[in-house]
């Protein structure tokens, strides 16, 4: 049913019109407690397409630079894997841990990287799926703002990131003519 809303007057009217036939696939809902808001850095990285090992050169990927490639090492991959019931579903590189004292990490192949998780519920921030005809589906609230760092100043991600910004501010020979 397409419905209209038209105040007059302060009052609000509801007109419907003809019946209209909408077709678009329904994305099952996500679990509300699984969804956090993530900004990607300089520590954490996520490639928004799938693994493909006979396909994948880093230097071809969209926004490569060469002078961040040494944060590549913490990029979040994912591809796609049957199940024992032949589905196929998400497995990725990295996985979150909730140790008993409530502190998170993330494993990201053999490093380890801290993750302070902060409450946005006050935020009212949702997330939604644009389908086809210009449909957008509800899915779910988010909660968490998540946030990552490195976990000591020996870390292989903190050391790179020194690396980096060494390099960067190094001073160079120069020829004087």
């Amino acid at each position: 049913v397409c419905v209209c809303v038209c105040v007059q007057r302060g009052e609000a009217a509801f007109a419907t019109g003809p019946p209209i036939t909408i077709e678009a696939p329904l994305v099952p809902p996500f679990r509300s407690d699984e969804l956090h808001v993530m900004r990607t850095s300089n520590v954490v990285n996520i490639d928004s397409r799938p693994f493909d090992p006979d396909v994948f050169r880093e230097e071809e990927e969209p926004g490569f630079d060469p002078a961040r490639a040494v944060h590549q090492s913490n990029m979040i991959r994912w591809r796609y894997k049957e199940d024992a019931h032949g589905q196929r579903v998400p497995e990725s590189n990295a996985k979150m841990v909730k140790w008993s004292d409530g502190s998170m990490m993330l494993m990201l192949g053999d490093e380890y990287i801290d993750v302070a998780a902060q409450d946005i519920t006050a935020n009212q921030q949702y997330l939604f799926v644009r389908h086809k005809n210009q449909i957008i589906q509800g899915q779910a609230r988010l909660g968490t703002r998540m946030m990552f760092q490195p976990t000591s100043l020996s870390s292989r991600s903190h050391l790179s990131l020194k690396a980096a910004v060494a390099q960067r501010h190094a001073k160079s020979d120069r020829t004087v003519r």
